[in-house]
């Protein structure tokens, strides 16, 4: 029995990826599908693993991103391929109906005939395969509007990370105030103690305690 693979949408198809599309696939590309500079090339798919997920894109980070990934997602679950894998498996369960009943000697079952099959195949993996050449423009286009949005989100993360620092500040300014103020306690405690009680019948002075400032957190 040759062996089974699944393609990009999930379907099953008879033998390897190389030996259905060639031994070439994702080797010697004439074009780098991450060049230093201009359109990204065609091989994207082909070599990049990660773009097949649907988790390529993040969600809810910017709008654009967004739109990319509903795209995205509408080609990964297009079903691109289905069809072909239900024209198999039909054809296949006639096949084996059709040898039991020469087995039991039975009346045979009526089965598509084989220029019916191929003509049905052949357009079933014609939109196939024009469903996988739309995913490789959708996904040279995704990549060139990242690249093009890159410095404005960019500049968003920087924006972003200047807020958490900020708010990080402040905290530890809170944090060092808190602890200051619960050292002067303390130290009040310690005084409390030995005034209620005074070691060999001796009171003892307040403790030095130094002013808390006040730590202003914008609202």
């Amino acid at each position: 029995m040759p062996k089974r693979t699944r393609d990009l949408d999930g379907s099953i198809y008879d033998g390897t990826f190389t030996e259905r599309v060639g031994e070439g696939t994702g080797k010697g590309l004439t074009t780098d599908p991450h060049p230093a500079s201009g359109e990204p090339g065609t091989g994207l798919l082909d070599t990049q693993p990660a773009l097949r997920r649907p988790d390529w894109l993040p969600e809810g980070l910017f709008p654009e991103l967004d739109e990319l990934r509903e795209e995205h997602l509408e080609h990964l679950n297009s079903g691109a391929g289905q069809k072909v894998q239900e024209l198999r498996e039909a054809y296949e369960a006639e096949d084996a109906a059709r040898a039991e009943a020469l087995r039991l000697g039975r009346d045979l079952p009526v089965v598509t005939p084989t220029a019916e099959r191929q003509d049905a195949l052949g357009e079933a993996e014609a939109e196939r395969e024009a469903a996988v050449a739309r995913f490789r423009d959708f996904l040279d286009r995704a990549v060139a509007r990242l690249r093009a949005l890159e410095p404005e989100w960019r500049e968003q993360f920087r924006e972003k990370n200047a807020e958490a620092n900020r708010k990080r500040e402040e905290a530890a300014a809170l944090l060092a105030a808190a602890e200051r103020e619960s050292e002067k306690v303390t130290r009040l405690e310690l005084w409390l103690d030995r005034t209620i009680n005074p070691r060999a019948g001796r009171y003892v002075g307040a403790p030095d305690l130094e002013p808390v400032e006040s730590v202003e957190v914008a609202a």
